[in-house]
């Protein structure tokens, strides 16, 4: 085998991520959350990248592979891609995007942080579509 074929690195991952460095706010997902629409526990963290299948993130709070969270994050500028019904003299939607994300990965950091990588378990379809066109405009 080459050098070149040796210095190759494959990529596994299913979807393209983006760095980003954003505020993002967490908490754990139980059945009674579906009851209740109060929050507890909400924690901020620090998006590390995202992409269509999950985000990393850094967090004070040591989140145990296998949690459900449920994840807020505002990326500014992803309302533009939005498919929307033209409604006259709207703005487009600035919610932030909120889904529902198994923890797949724990590291421990230094000064009691920690890296969390989730993956989506539920996110809205448009949320979905629009999510995929911010990441492949800023994808490069």
């Amino acid at each position: 085998m080459s050098d070149d074929k040796q210095d190759e690195i494959i990529e596994h991952r299913k979807y393209v991520r983006i760095p980003r460095r954003y505020i993002v706010h967490c908490s754990p997902f139980t059945a009674k959350d579906l009851l209740s629409p109060g929050r507890d526990n909400i924690t901020e963290g620090l998006l590390k990248n995202i992409s269509c299948g999950g985000v990393l993130f850094e967090s004070r709070v040591q989140y145990n592979v296998g949690i459900l969270l449920r994840i807020e994050l505002a990326l500014p500028g992803w309302e533009k891609f939005k498919t929307e019904f033209f409604k006259e003299g709207s703005t487009p939607l600035s919610d932030p995007l909120t889904v529902l994300a198994h923890v797949v990965r724990l590291e421990v950091l230094e000064g009691g942080m920690f890296d969390i990588g989730a993956c989506f378990a539920a996110i809205d379809e448009g949320d979905k579509w629009t999510l995929f066109k911010y990441i492949q405009r800023y994808a490069r």
